[in-house]
């Protein structure tokens, strides 16, 4: 089983460009625009890292991965978390 990442960013081509060279590097990726469509995502879906924007709508990426800390789906609470 590849590790796993979600991406949130809301620039569609930052999304694009990390998405694919993440992809290639052998990761399983999936993307979401916002950090509530993260938050939702992260409610059924349980990734090896996080890498989020530091601009997102609705929430700071820190304010992102600290909810996300919160979550009992990220597979463990020292899930890496980078902010971009």
């Amino acid at each position: 089983m590849n590790p796993t990442v979600l991406l949130v960013d809301d620039e569609q081509e930052v999304r694009r460009v990390l998405s694919d060279t993440i992809d290639e590097a052998g990761f399983e990726i999936r993307a979401a625009v916002s950090g509530q469509q993260g938050l939702e995502m992260l409610d059924r879906w349980s990734p090896d890292l996080l890498i989020v924007d530091l601009k997102i709508p609705g929430m700071s990426g820190i304010d992102f991965a600290r909810h996300a800390n919160g979550f009992r789906t990220v597979r463990s609470s020292s899930s890496p978390a980078l902010a971009i």
